[in-house]
């Protein structure tokens, strides 16, 4: 393991010992996997903070702090940042690239829209937990199974990768290309979907948590489980049924659990739902 400053060697342990991995980690593609996989199982994603009029930074500290250390729900910023500091304080490479999801359809200004971790190994690795995905995915054209999980990457005529989600997964697709690398549009890109009124972000509530069986959602009211037999939607009516969801399917605390009823309860038409989300 590189040497660290004895702070470093305390956030890289407390990390560690969150996602529960165990032994010594070395900078390669079996390591890369484990940890994408813990990461993954550990912490829930979501946009709760943006609902309750919280400024979300893309500060990896912070992150940090949020995540790993307050076991809150962060979106695609605060969920791969300390995902992609922590491989490198492990000796990893790691390009923090500005994806676009939905860039498929709605073009160019998606870009940045995403942080994109790839890790430089023996080639290019895919490696992003927050869009759900449970293994490094190499940098090649082709389908892509993982048990029970379909997707598949491909080139685009202009030369980026598309990534195509599993059916039923929230965003449809997200594109990337390496040398996108811009962290102004990261940050501009964060600062607009917390604060545009057409952001899905601001519009609607989303959490998700992934399980090595299914994967669980809860945006705004509605309950959905998509698993190897397909999808499973339920409409939360009380607050009670909210709080308990959050609390028994992902592991969410809220505070804040009635104000943020009141806005799920009077949220326009899901723009998640519909599968129409410009953003993550």
């Amino acid at each position: 393991m590189p040497t660290e400053t004895p702070r470093a060697q305390d956030v890289l342990k407390t990390y560690l010992t969150r996602i529960g991995y165990h032994g010594e980690p070395e900078p390669g593609l079996a390591t890369l996997t484990e940890l994408t996989r813990l990461h993954l199982a550990a912490f829930p994603y979501g946009n709760l903070d943006v609902q309750l009029g919280r400024r979300v930074t893309r500060d990896p500290g912070h992150a940090f702090r949020k995540i790993v250390e307050e076991g809150r729900a962060g979106w695609c910023f605060e969920y791969n940042g300390p995902f992609a500091s922590m491989l490198e304080a492990l000796g990893f490479r790691v390009l923090h690239l500005a994806g676009a999801v939905m860039r498929e359809a709605a073009g160019d200004r998606m870009i940045g829209n995403h942080l994109t971790p790839v890790v430089v190994l023996d080639r290019l690795y895919l490696a992003d937990p927050a869009m759900g995905i449970p293994d490094p995915v190499p940098l090649a054209p082709g389908p892509i199974e993982m048990g029970w999980r379909r997707y598949s990457l491909q080139r685009t005529a202009d030369g980026w990768w598309r990534f195509r989600n599993h059916p039923g997964a929230v965003p449809p697709s997200f594109d990337f290309a390496p040398g996108v690398d811009d962290p102004a549009l990261l940050d501009r890109q964060n600062d607009v979907l917390q604060s545009d009124p057409a952001s899905p972000f601001v519009r609607n509530a989303l959490v998700q948590r992934h399980f090595p069986d299914r994967m669980e959602s809860l945006a705004d009211r509605i309950h959905s489980i998509v698993d190897a037999s397909g999808e499973r939607v339920a409409e939360l009516s009380t607050l009670n049924d909210y709080g308990r969801v959050l609390r028994e399917n992902f592991g969410l605390l809220v505070p804040e659990l009635v104000a943020l009823w009141a806005r799920v309860s009077m949220a326009p038409d899901n723009a998640f739902v519909r599968g129409v989300d410009e953003a993550a």
